[in-house]
């Protein structure tokens, strides 16, 4: 039986505070890494943190690299779970992701299931469709289940 809107809500809520978590980590981890870098002098001519706003070229390096570490985590995480079947969220609420026809979940088919998941606001499809299909469902030939 296909997950209704409710327990898929549930289970984003839950996911959207592991999301939540991973982020804050991972930025705490890419700041110190690149503390470290910039007072070791891997990273431009400042060699003292504090002093990275007057380096523009160099706090747009910074800038950059905290981007790509917390939203590269975020994608992982995603991409790592749904790989699996289940997210945290989805294992609390008893639910299960599965492809229509059978097939393995890819890395590739999970990654576009992400793009299409347009941050959560595609499954509100699932209230207006009778066969609890949302949009990354359907464009990536995937369902979520319940047990």
């Amino acid at each position: 039986m296909r997950a209704s809107f409710l327990k898929r809500f549930a289970a984003s809520v839950y996911d959207l505070l592991l999301a939540c978590s991973v982020f804050l980590l991972s930025g705490f981890l890419a700041v110190i890494v690149f503390m470290v870098a910039v007072e070791t002098g891997l990273v431009g001519q400042v060699h003292d943190f504090s002093l990275l706003n007057t380096q523009p070229e160099l706090y747009q390096v910074f800038l950059v690299w905290i981007r790509l570490c917390t939203f590269g985590s975020i994608v992982f995480f995603y991409i790592w779970f749904w790989e699996q079947g289940q997210t945290l969220g989805m294992k609390a609420w008893k639910l299960e992701l599965r492809c229509l026809k059978g097939q393995h979940l890819s890395k590739r088919r999970v990654f576009l299931r992400l793009c299409w998941s347009l941050f959560g606001f595609s499954n509100f499809l699932v209230l207006f469709r009778p066969d609890k299909l949302a949009l990354q469902d359907r464009m990536t030939s995937t369902e979520i289940i319940q047990h």
